[in-house]
C-alpha cells in the first residue's frame, strides 16, 4: 500500500498517464449485459447498493467511458473499498491522472481517505465544498460534528443522499423534532427505498403518537418486533394481543433476543406466562429476567444497574424481601435520577405500603410535582423498557390500599423551573404574537433538559403535517 501510495504522489507531480484505454481492454472482457443507464447507478450508490453499483460502473467505463463513467467507478471503488472493484493500483492510476480537473476532487478525496491517509484526503477535498464526500472522511476519522455539519450541506446538493438523510434524521430525532424527522426521511424520494429511514421515520412517527402510521412504516420493512411492541403497548385488543404474539412467536430458530425481550413484556403487561428463553446480556432483557425470576441472581445483577427503572427492579426485589432499608434507598436513587417521572412515584408509595415504610412523605413528594413538568416526561418510558410492566399498580389499585386524597395522577400541584418554562412557551402560542415562539421555545428547552418524551408530541402538532402523514386533529 505504500509503494502504491507514493506512486500516487509522484504521478500527481507531474502529467499523468491516462489509465483509461488499458482499462477499458480489462473491463471490456467482463463486460457482459445491458449497460445501465449512469442514474440508475447513482441512486445505487446513494442507496449503498455498491455490489451492483460496481457492475454497473465496470459496464459504463468500458462501453460509453465518459468523464463522468470513469468518476463514478472511482467513486464505488472508493465507498466500497476493500471490496474490489477496481484494483487498487487501477484506481490510484484514475485519481492521479484526474488530479487537474476540479470536478474530481470530492471523490479523489474519498478514494485517498479510502487508503487510510485522512490527511492527505483533507488536502485533496479542500476548504469547502463537495460536502457528500466531506462526510464520507469525516465519519472515516470518527468525526461526528464535521460529519453532521457536513451532513447538511451535502443535502442542499443532493437530498436524496441516503447517508446524509440519517444522519441529519438521526440527529432531530434524538433533538425531539419528529417532524423534520420525518421529512428527512423521505430523502428526496429515495426514503420508501431505504429500509433505515423508513426505520427512522417510524420511530419519529411513534414519538409522535402517530402510531398507526409508525405500526404500517414499521410493517413494510418487516420491522416485526417494533410493530409488535407498539402492538401490545398501545391500545391493545384481544384481536391485536392476538397479533403481536403472532409476531413474536418462536421460529424454526428460536426467538432472536428483540423478540424474546418483548414477549417477557408483553406476557407480564398482559397475564401472559413469560419464558427467559432467548434473552441476551443486555440491561433490558437483565431487568426482564430480575421481573420474573426475582432471586438473588438476578438481583445481584441488578447491583450496579443504571437508571430509574432498574433502581425501581431492585425496590421491588428488596420489597420481596421484606428489607425496608435496601427498598427506601432504592426508590430514593430511581427518584433522583427521574424526580418528575409518574411511574416511579407510583412505584415508591406502592413499594413503600408493602414494607410499612413512609407513605405520606412519599405522597407528599408526589403532589408537590409540577404538573407541566410530569406531563412532559410522560409516562411511557422506552419501548424496550415499559414502564407498564416495571409498575403494574394503577393510582386507583393503590387507593383501595391506602386511601388519601393525593392517590391520583392529577395530584401535583406544585411548580418548577421547567414546567414554569413549559408554560411560558405555551403562552407565546395562546397570544398569536409569535407563531414560532412556542416551537422554538420548546425546542430550547428540548435542548437543554434530556428525557422530555412528553413534548415531543407537543412540538410536533404545533407545525403543520409532515408529507404523507394524515391531518392531525387540532
Amino acid at each position: 500500500m505504500i509503494a502504491a501510495l507514493l506512486a500516487l504522489v509522484a504521478c500527481e507531480a507531474g502529467p499523468a498517464i491516462d489509465p483509461r484505454p488499458g482499462l477499458v481492454a480489462r473491463l471490456a472482457a467482463a463486460a457482459v449485459g445491458p449497460t445501465p443507464p449512469s442514474a440508475t447507478i447513482e441512486e445505487q450508490v446513494l442507496l449503498g447498493h455498491l455490489a451492483a453499483a460496481c457492475a454497473g460502473a465496470k459496464l459504463r467505463a468500458a462501453k460509453i467511458g465518459e468523464d463522468e463513467d470513469w468518476r463514478s467507478l472511482l467513486l464505488v471503488t472508493a465507498r466500497s473499498h476493500p471490496m474490489a472493484c477496481a484494483t487498487e493500483d487501477e484506481a490510484d492510476a484514475l485519481a492521479a491522472w484526474a488530479a487537474p480537473n476540479e470536478a474530481w476532487r470530492g471523490v479523489r478525496a474519498e478514494w485517498i481517505g479510502a487508503r487510510g491517509d485522512q490527511e492527505r484526503a483533507l488536502a485533496a477535498l479542500g476548504p469547502v465544498g463537495n460536502d457528500a464526500s466531506r462526510l464520507r472522511l469525516a465519519l472515516g476519522r470518527g468525526d461526528g460534528d464535521a460529519a453532521r455539519f457536513a451532513a447538511e450541506g451535502a443535502l442542499v446538493d443532493d437530498p436524496r443522499d441516503v447517508l446524509a438523510c440519517r444522519i441529519v434524521g438521526l440527529a432531530a430525532l434524538a433533538e425531539g423534532d419528529a417532524a423534520w424527522t420525518i421529512e428527512t426521511a423521505a430523502c428526496g424520494g429515495l426514503g420508501a427505498r431505504a429500509p433505515e429511514l423508513v426505520r427512522m421515520r417510524a420511530d419519529a412517527l411513534d414519538l409522535a403518537g402517530e402510531h398507526a402510521a409508525a405500526e404500517a412504516a414499521y410493517a413494510s420493512i418487516g420491522a416485526d418486533v417494533h410493530r409488535a411492541a407498539l402492538i401490545y403497548q398501545e391500545g391493545p385488543t384481544p384481536e391485536r394481543l392476538a397479533e403481536a404474539n403472532r409476531l413474536l412467536a418462536v421460529g424454526a430458530a428460536g426467538r432472536p433476543p428483540p423478540a424474546a425481550l418483548h414477549a417477557v413484556w408483553m406476557a407480564l403487561i398482559h397475564g401472559g406466562t413469560p419464558s427467559l428463553v432467548g434473552l441476551d446480556s443486555s440491561l433490558p432483557a437483565t431487568l426482564a429476567r430480575a421481573m420474573v425470576q426475582g432471586d438473588d441472581a438476578a438481583l445481584a445483577a441488578l447491583e450496579d444497574a443504571p437508571g430509574a427503572p432498574a433502581a425501581v427492579v431492585r425496590a421491588r426485589l428488596h420489597a420481596a424481601r421484606g428489607d425496608r432499608a435496601r427498598t427506601e434507598a432504592a426508590l430514593l436513587e430511581a427518584l433522583a435520577a427521574a424526580p418528575a417521572e409518574e411511574p416511579v412515584h407510583r412505584a415508591r408509595v406502592g413499594l413503600l405500603l408493602r414494607v410499612k415504610g413512609d407513605v405520606a412523605s412519599a405522597l407528599a413528594d408526589w403532589a408537590a410535582q409540577d404538573p407541566d413538568h410530569v406531563a412532559a416526561v410522560g409516562r411511557r418510558g422506552s419501548r424496550d423498557v415499559p414502564w407498564l410492566a416495571l409498575v403494574p399498580d394503577t393510582w386507583a389499585d393503590l387507593a383501595e390500599r391506602h386511601p388519601d386524597p393525593r392517590m391520583r395522577s392529577d395530584a401535583p400541584a406544585g411548580a418548577d423551573s421547567i414546567g414554569a418554562r413549559i408554560r411560558a412557551a405555551r403562552a407565546l402560542s395562546a397570544s398569536g404574537s409569535d407563531p414560532r415562539g412556542h416551537t422554538d421555545a420548546l425546542a430550547s428547552l428540548m435542548s437543554d433538559v434530556p428525557g422530555l418524551d412528553g413534548l415531543v408530541r407537543e412540538r410536533y402538532q404545533s407545525g403543520p403535517s409532515p408529507p404523507n402523514v394524515p391531518d392531525r386533529d387540532p
